[in-house]
């Protein structure tokens, strides 16, 4: 089970509190290792749980389900969040993998 991810986000000048589960979706594969057929991509998904004014609190999840403009904006938004989120992460865990090897350099040279 995915876990609830709340942000707040603008789209346009509408200050938005969002609740949603992301599912980072996978990349398929061309040929499995025994040579059978692969399977193709999932794509990521973001299901939407609540979403409220960010000044009012008013819920807004109604409206937001009625206006597609509104949800394909609130979409792309929450994906930067989300692709923001990854890049922070992936930029820690390289800078943690420079730090082992230096210490591991130090090491062998020692």
């Amino acid at each position: 089970m995915k876990q609830t991810q709340k942000a707040t986000v603008f789209v346009g000048a509408l200050g938005l509190d969002v609740e949603y589960v992301f599912y980072p979706g996978r990349p398929g594969v061309h040929t499995m290792p025994n040579g059978d057929p692969g399977y193709p991509d999932e794509p990521a998904e973001i299901d939407f749980i609540k979403i409220t004014d960010a000044e009012t609190g008013e819920d807004l999840s109604e409206l937001c389900n009625d206006d597609f403009n509104l949800q394909d904006a609130l979409y792309e938004t929450v994906w930067e969040v989300e692709q923001s989120k990854n890049y922070e992460r992936d930029t820690e865990r390289a800078e943690a993998r420079r730090e082992d090897a230096a210490i591991d350099e130090l090491y062998k040279l020692g």
